[in-house]
């Protein structure tokens, strides 16, 4: 409101004529009005940034903290890989100590087996021992 008046304090005193001075005046209100409409969206893109600004520090801590709890995730899964290894590694040496249990279980069997039909056959081949006498003491 001041330039208004400024231009017509100035405008006045130089003698010039009432439709250029109103034309001038009209002027200058829309360019008040303009810059006014101009400040307001100017503070709205301001905000606007600010909001970006906030949700972009906001999504970068969320993306640093996802970051490392991937890495925490990926050392947990490198760990659980080598105990699965030895896992397997134990089972591979499980499965030959268990065929190798077998294998003697059935040579004992056997052995066993072989000794009994060995004591079996002495003993139908070989007369019976004498029982002692009841006056004898051993």
């Amino acid at each position: 409101m001041r330039g208004v008046l400024a231009v017509v304090i100035v405008l006045s005193g130089c003698g010039v004529s009432r439709e250029r001075f109103d034309a001038q005046v009209i002027k200058t209100q829309r360019a008040q009005a303009q810059h006014l409409q101009e400040r307001e969206r100017s503070e709205a893109l301001r905000e606007q940034l600010l909001q970006v600004l906030r949700t972009t520090e906001v999504l970068l801590s969320e993306r640093d903290r996802l970051q490392a709890r991937v890495a925490t995730l990926e050392h947990s899964l490198s760990e659980a890989e080598d105990a699965r290894q030895e896992l397997m590694e134990l089972n591979v040496n499980l499965s030959g100590q268990r065929a190798r249990l077998s294998q003697l279980t059935e040579q004992l069997s056997s052995t066993w087996y072989d000794s009994a039909l060995d004591r079996a056959r002495r003993a139908l081949t070989e007369p019976p021992a004498p029982l002692p006498a009841a006056g004898e003491a051993n």
